[in-house]
């Protein structure tokens, strides 16, 4: 044999060990980075409920553009959101590892209540609504 095709053989051998060990040292890095993967999850579901802050206030400016809502109501909505859309983005800058502790919510549970607190203030924009109509209605009556 050539020095040339030993040393091909063994540069081949070589790449197939790495080959079959690099899944199984792969597996053992995520196994013992369970906490950053949780860090992480909480990120994405702070940035999920930020993202939803987003798209209701460019609803609420669209609906005051076209007229759907009056300026009173459109102020305090507006105000009300872009508040919550802060708070969420100091959590995103703060230090996730203070919600990743031992009795840490799981991603569900944080979607929940992000979910719950956009749920309340959409039924809380439409009793506002109904009251302004309500008023409105006793007024020209």
């Amino acid at each position: 044999m050539s020095v040339e095709g030993l040393i091909i053989t063994v540069g081949m051998l070589v790449l197939g060990l790495v080959g079959v060990t690099l899944p199984f040292m792969r597996g053992r890095e995520k196994v013992g980075d369970a906490r950053a993967l949780r860090i992480q999850q909480t990120r994405d579901a702070l940035v999920t409920s930020y993202e939803r802050v987003l798209g209701t206030i460019r609803d609420l400016d669209e609906d005051h553009r076209l007229g759907k809502i009056n300026e009173a109501d459109y102020q305090a909505e507006r105000n009300y959101w872009a508040d919550y859309g802060v708070k969420l983005l100091q959590l995103l800058e703060g230090d996730m590892s203070q919600f990743v502790g031992e009795e840490a919510a799981t991603e569900e549970e944080v979607v929940q209540v992000a979910d719950g607190e956009l749920d309340q203030a959409v039924e809380e924009a439409i009793r506002n609504y109904r009251t302004a109509l309500n008023n409105a209605e006793r007024q020209s009556a």
